[in-house]
């Protein structure tokens, strides 16, 4: 199984389109401070800019790693060739998840680099405070990927296609499923019981509020652990009753 999550990894940091959409993001960002430096500028406007472009992030990176992770996989069938050399069903699903989570991890540093590297060069001078809060931020997005992407793998090892399985992964991370949902949530006898609460997007959100305001919710996080590895589990459990497509 490491050697599989390794080999994978490998693959995906040398891939051009990866560290093309990595290199354009980063220079996003620099732009988009660079842009906003002007007689206005201090520490907070430099938060505030990178919060709103932390927002995209579940969007444009979650879909890089989305892709990265799956794409190539499901298209050259490696996947396949690894569960008929002895690789379990269930190793294959919970690997992709810790890529998932690695490659996530990896981007949002990137990110933080360039994002306090620039804070340096343009002179934000934060304090320590407002650094946390950055972090905190990136973390938030990094957070929001990993759960957007455990909760699409369920389609996409039960279609072992990555079509309606990435554009379910924009409805969630565009918010349009929940949307969705919260037409069903907001019928009169449905609205008392408060199932918005358990929505994902809301206990990345509650939780990371809190955070901000410096306490833990430690039932959110549970609940957000849930979501991820629940989703890994389902997503095996119809993995390992379809056949294999080759």
């Amino acid at each position: 199984m490491s050697n599989y999550i390794f080999a994978d990894l490998k693959r995906i940091i040398k891939r051009i389109p990866f560290l093309i959409s990595m290199l354009l993001i980063n220079l996003a960002l620099a732009g988009v401070l660079l842009f906003a430096h002007g007689s206005n500028w201090n520490s907070v406007y430099f938060v505030i800019c990178v919060q709103n472009f932390s927002k995209v992030l579940p969007i444009i990176l979650g879909l890089i790693v989305l892709s990265a992770v799956f794409l190539d996989d499901f298209k050259a069938k490696t996947m396949q060739v690894a569960i008929g050399t002895g690789l379990s069903r269930g190793a294959v699903v919970f690997s992709k998840l810790i890529e998932v989570c690695v490659l996530t991890a990896f981007s949002i540093f990137t990110i933080g680099v360039v994002a306090f590297g620039m804070g340096g060069i343009l002179h934000a001078e934060t304090i320590a405070r407002q650094n946390i809060e950055i972090i905190q931020i990136l973390l938030k997005a990094g957070s929001a990927i990993i759960g957007y992407c455990s909760i699409t793998m369920i389609l996409m090892f039960f279609t072992q296609t990555t079509g309606f399985a990435t554009l379910f992964y924009i409805g969630l991370s565009a918010h349009i499923v929940e949307g969705i949902l919260e037409i069903f949530t907001d019928i009169k006898y449905i609205q008392v019981l408060n199932l918005k609460r358990f929505f994902f997007s809301s206990l990345v959100e509650t939780v990371f509020t809190r955070m901000l305001l410096g306490t833990i919710d430690v039932g959110g996080i549970i609940g957000m652990i849930i979501y991820i590895i629940g989703a890994a589990a389902i997503a095996f459990l119809l993995f390992k009753k379809r056949e294999l497509e080759f």
